[in-house]
């Protein structure tokens, strides 16, 4: 998404048949671009891919399944008149497969 004078709009977009996976898509949507913030939906949904993607500087947002096992590391602070929720590093995943984000 490019925001630019109050107005957002988004600067990619992938147009496919509808029977291919999103999540398969992400390598076409991810560019080298690690300055910017990749939103993504639960059907782009790819952990191992997720955690590459921290290892490699990049910052994202995804919404998780309900069932996902999730370990906070570090909690930050927000001000009281934040609209912000949670600002936190977590661990995804169970002790045998887990992911740091």
């Amino acid at each position: 998404m490019f925001l630019e004078d109050g107005c957002s709009y988004p600067d990619h977009a992938v147009l496919t048949n509808a029977t291919e996976q999103e999540r398969g898509q992400l390598e076409v949507l991810v560019d080298d671009d690690k300055e910017c913030l990749y939103v993504f939906d639960r059907g782009y949904l790819d952990y191992e891919r997720f955690d590459r993607m921290t290892d490699e500087g990049y910052f994202f947002v995804s919404r998780l399944r309900k069932k996902a096992v999730v370990r906070s590391l570090e909690h930050f602070k927000s001000p009281e008149d934040s609209i912000v929720l949670s600002d936190e590093i977590i661990v995804i995943g169970t002790t045998r497969k887990c992911f740091v984000f």
